[in-house]
């Protein structure tokens, strides 16, 4: 079982009762979007699983697809989709720079003031899933 396969069933088992509501923030590509970014971020309150630590003083939420179970951790201090593990999220802190993270956290806390709020369904619709 992968570790996907894993936290999904943990969601499915414990439902409600092991999650909380994080909101959380990605950039949508939308093509059609007439005078604005293409890539715009959305943001949305949705279940999360956690806090788990990702190293270095960082923490993150897993957060699930509710229609493809795929899975995305978010950064806890941003709400940034930073990657789809727990453990690549780890080796990826882990060989970073102090400097490169903290001028990513900080990017992300300004994209994260100008994403458009909207509901789950919302942001899981625009929100396209990848490989």
């Amino acid at each position: 079982m992968t570790e996907a396969e894993e936290i999904a069933n943990i969601f499915r088992t414990l439902g409600s009762d092991a999650t909380s509501m994080k909101v959380v923030w990605n950039a949508c590509y939308r093509p059609f979007l007439m005078g604005g970014d293409l890539r715009r971020p959305i943001k949305a309150e949705v279940p999360a699983l956690g806090p788990f630590d990702l190293g270095k003083g960082y923490t993150g939420y897993i957060i699930l697809h509710p229609k493809s179970q795929k899975t995305y951790i978010a950064e806890s201090e941003t709400g940034a989709f930073v990657g789809n593990s727990l453990n690549d999220v780890r080796q990826d802190i882990e060989a970073a720079s102090e400097e490169v993270m903290r001028g990513q956290i900080a990017e992300a806390k300004k994209q994260m003031g100008y994403a458009e709020l909207m509901t789950a369904e919302q942001f899981w619709t625009l929100h396209r899933v990848r490989g």
